[in-house]
């Protein structure tokens, strides 16, 4: 620092003479310490360290020497501001003291790092369940200058949640019971300067199944079914399940609809009807019930004599055999029904509630498919035969279970051996070694149709020797043959497929079929 002088001579007069006094002021610059700042913020310089020897009043003046150009908001006082460039830079200012009858001081200097800012990124807003966990998301946050950068997650607003650690990328909490909206703010500092960004967690409702108000409604009146009270509102990660639970309704214009309608049937009936909320992501889900009183028809003050009608006969409705198939697998549903009296039927399948869920193809049709789960599982389903006046319900229960595979010795295609015989029987050759499980078949499969025909009863002996014998493992082993019968429609002659064989709950063989001219 550069101290100006100034000799100043004093004249006394005395008795004795002139007595001449000299003594030098001095001014020292002192620009304050260097800096480092964000892009962005207001600087302070500070001059305030500068001095006159004398303690007389002093003046100052900033220059800037280097760097991206700046404005000042003064170049005269103690302490000017400026704006730090956009930019990282370094800038140097330099700061002279003035004062009255002396030379000003030798400049001081001061330098101010400019770095840029990081960007804070707490992570794209969220809807989210009660009582899921939640993960926090910073790690899109960046530093142009690739500096380390610290995290800090605070609550701003919504309800009180626990972070398993505010300090982390990625923290966690568990949502609070919804519905709720919670802002957090994430804080990222990269050493020098901090930036900020928030993020909004919408936290749903419980599953609240509201199924609509109780109806009292004519025979033969549309009744709309009415879910659209339920929380959360159905989308696709939430779904509405409508089940009748008793009565004689008919068939819904739809099983999963918020509004759907169906006919009332001839009163006086009452009808009551489940509607199930799922979340699919939680899995919580609620129920509630809504019961449809249907009145008794008008009747005519003056009728005219009728024949006394017949009583309405209730279809009959079968939903088939419980089956066990492979995860993963396309299973058939194959219902059937009649009705006594001729009357048109009509059809629904329905999975009783439990999980998971599948898909029906076609919920309306007595034939269907559906794609078997890939975990092995147990699933029931109801089928309803409805004559538009009463309605007949049975069920049937679906195994989805691993095969077990057996090595039956090293038999070929020309060892065993299926043979249409007629439209709906095939005649089975086997050996000994599989003679007690003949009772036990499930199902054949014709290759071009690629779905199970369902084998409902054995005609003949089991026991029928065929008069040829195979060698297996170098035994001599003799052959028989049976007749097995069908259900449903018929099976071509010439057909080919495949049989299994079942035992208990598992597989125990899988044997490949030709058209029996081996």
């Amino acid at each position: 620092m550069w101290v100006g002088a100034l000799v100043v001579t004093f004249m006394v007069l005395s008795f004795s003479g002139i007595i001449e006094d000299t003594y030098a002021q001095t001014t020292t610059a002192n620009a304050g310490s260097d800096q480092a700042v964000a892009s962005g913020t207001t600087v302070t310089l500070d001059g305030s360290g500068s001095t006159h020897s004398t303690g007389g009043t002093i003046g100052y003046r900033w220059t800037q020497s280097s760097g991206t150009t700046v404005q000042l908001s003064s170049t005269n006082v103690v302490n000017p501001t400026f704006t730090a460039p956009a930019s990282a830079t370094t800038l140097v200012f330099s700061l002279r003291i003035v004062a009255s009858s002396i030379p000003d001081s030798s400049p001081d200097t001061v330098t101010i790092t400019v770095s840029e800012r990081p960007t804070a990124n707490a992570g794209s807003d969220q809807e989210v369940s009660s009582g899921t966990t939640v993960t926090l998301d910073g790690s899109a946050s960046t530093d142009p200058e690739s500096d380390s950068l610290t995290y800090s997650w605070t609550k701003i607003a919504g309800p009180t949640v626990q972070l398993s650690n505010n300090g982390d990328v990625q923290p966690t909490f568990t949502a609070p019971t919804g519905p709720a909206t919670i802002t957090l703010r994430l804080e990222v500092n990269d050493g020098t300067s901090t930036s900020t960004d928030t993020i909004i967690i919408t936290v749903r409702a419980p599953p609240m199944a509201d199924a609509g108000q109780d109806q009292t409604v004519a025979s033969g009146a549309t009744v709309t079914l009415d879910g659209s009270g339920s929380v959360p509102a159905k989308s696709l990660d939430v779904s509405y399940d409508w089940i009748i639970t008793s009565g004689h309704g008919n068939i819904l214009s739809s099983l999963t609809a918020i509004q759907p309608t169906f006919t009332a049937p001839t009163g006086p009936d009452t009808v009551t009807f489940t509607l199930k909320v799922t979340d699919q992501i939680s899995t919580q889900f609620h129920d509630d019930t809504v019961t449809i009183t249907v009145s008794a028809p008008t009747q005519n003050p003056n009728p005219t004599p009728n024949p006394i009608p017949t009583p309405n006969q209730p279809p009959t409705a079968n939903a088939g055999r419980d089956k066990t198939f492979a995860p993963g697998s396309t299973v058939t549903l194959n219902g059937s029904g009649s009705d006594p009296d001729g009357d048109t039927i009509t059809y629904e399948w329905i999975q009783t509630p439990g999980t998971p869920r599948v898909t029906i193809d076609d919920y309306r049709s007595a034939r269907t498919t559906f794609t078997a789960p890939a975990d092995p599982t147990e699933l029931v389903f109801t089928f309803t035969v409805s004559d538009g006046t009463d309605s007949t319900t049975d069920s049937i229960t679906i195994t989805i279970a691993k095969p077990v595979t057996r090595n039956i010795k090293e038999m070929s295609e020309t060892l065993v051996s299926a043979t249409i015989t007629a439209p709906n029987q095939i005649t089975m050759i086997y050996t000994e070694s599989i003679a007690t499980f003949i009772n036990s078949y499930l199902n054949f499969t014709i290759s071009s149709e690629d779905k199970p025909r369902n084998i409902t009863g054995i005609n003949g002996s089991p026991s029928i020797e065929t008069g040829k014998t195979i060698s297996i493992d170098g035994k001599r082993v003799k052959t028989y043959s049976t007749t097995l019968t069908f259900d449903g429609e018929a099976v071509p002659a010439g057909s080919t497929g495949s049989m299994y064989i079942q035992h208990a709950d598992h597989y125990l063989a899988f044997i490949h079929v030709s058209d029996g001219q081996n």
